[in-house]
């Protein structure tokens, strides 16, 4: 799975020197573990030290919530293009890039999320912009879902077995009872290892039973159809009893308009679905793009507000993107716990005086279970094939 790491180191002397030595270490020969690229994050307003960590525990929620709702647009894209990875590529794009090059040159929308406004009003602005295309994407995929499973059950009733399927078209008008008073016929769907059953029994299934009426109309590799006269008064015990021997009653009155009303209607719901699955499939790409790049901005602010809290002000940090190797993910982060150590001591500003102990320093990170000397968010990227 390609992961990203939005990190944050001091930088209190030169920013050069920092960043070469960072760079030097996990992405340059002889280690060349992972890619590495800057990362440019807006000079916010920092508020409040109470407001920061406030912020801080809100963006939690808000960065799982469009996390979240950028893989369900990912799968309903997956879905809509029937798992077809190479047109999926195409579609899960940011900015017409794509997400590796995305999050690689990620720059901040300066029009979009104004850097100058609060960082809780920004914030704000992105996660209303993501809930209103998730409450959208679910009733669109819910309208969708309900127009496909239509034209599955008419498909179904116009090719599958006679224990379902639609009788128009198979039933003709002689096989049937036409304007009885007390007669009626009715069809039954038979399995067909079960034909010896039903002409031994179905005379004594109920009285008044019409002897000798069965015939069996059509087959399918499952079923034979089968009609049979019946006194109307008996046509419900009949039914009851038919189902008692497994004997599937079809619910069956023929009309002449029927089958090509029915082709009509499955035609119709067709072209509904085949418009609806266009308009789905351009809404579910754009939408994957604006969340998808509101997901990386509020990385970006948790970046902000973690160093802040970290390092304190000045905000004297450097920031930056790594994307490690599949075979050295382990090893590079090794290799960034080794070269920042010290900053478990050094730079945690709000540790009692004397206190340097791991469990004390775990109580600082606001953002993440497993504590790193550093300030580190990743991004996940976990739709096969996409990146």
């Amino acid at each position: 799975m390609p992961s990203y790491w939005l990190i944050s180191v001091p930088a209190t002397d030169r920013k050069d020197a920092a960043w070469h030595k960072l760079r030097q270490a996990v992405a340059e020969e002889p280690a060349d573990h992972a890619e590495i690229c800057g990362l440019a994050v807006p000079p916010f307003k920092t508020g409040t030290l109470d407001g920061l960590m406030s912020l801080s525990n809100d963006l939690v929620k808000h960065d799982q919530a469009t996390e979240s709702t950028v893989n369900k647009l990912a799968e309903a894209l997956r879905a809509l293009l029937q798992g077809d990875q190479e047109h999926l590529r195409l579609h899960l794009t940011v900015n017409d890039k794509s997400v590796d090059h995305y999050i690689k040159s990620f720059q901040w929308n300066n029009t979009k999320y104004r850097p100058d406004r609060p960082l809780r009003e920004i914030v704000a602005m992105i996660a209303e912009e993501v809930g209103k295309i998730d409450a959208t994407m679910k009733a669109k995929i819910t309208q969708y879902n309900n127009v496909k499973s239509s034209v599955q059950n008419l498909e179904r009733k116009q090719t599958g077995n006679f224990a379902v399927r639609n009788l128009a078209g198979i039933v003709d008008r002689e096989h049937c009872i036409m304007d009885s008073e007390y007669l009626q016929t009715m069809f039954v769907a038979v399995p067909r290892n079960l034909y010896k059953e039903w002409k031994q029994k179905y005379e004594t299934l109920a009285q008044m039973v019409v002897p000798r009426s069965s015939v069996l109309i059509a087959e399918d590799n499952e079923y034979g159809l089968f009609s049979v006269a019946v006194f109307k008064r008996v046509a419900d015990e009949f039914a009851s009893k038919c189902r008692e021997e497994k004997f599937i009653v079809r619910e069956f009155t023929y009309d002449e308009t029927r089958l090509q009303r029915d082709r009509q209607e499955l035609a119709e719901l067709e072209a509904t679905q085949q418009s609806m699955h266009v308009t789905q499939l351009g809404w579910c790409s754009t939408s994957f793009g604006v969340v998808f790049a509101a997901w990386v901005h509020i990385k970006v602010v948790r970046v902000f507000v973690e160093s802040v809290l970290r390092y304190g002000l000045p905000p004297e940090y450097l920031t930056g993107t790594i994307k490690p190797h599949d075979k050295f993910v382990e090893k590079t982060a090794q290799t960034l716990e080794k070269l920042y150590a010290n900053l478990g001591g050094k730079h945690s500003r709000d540790l009692p005086a004397g206190s340097g102990d791991l469990e004390d320093i775990q109580h600082l990170s606001l953002y993440d279970r497993e504590y790193r000397p550093y300030v580190c968010f990743s991004i996940d990227w976990n739709v096969s094939g996409a990146v």
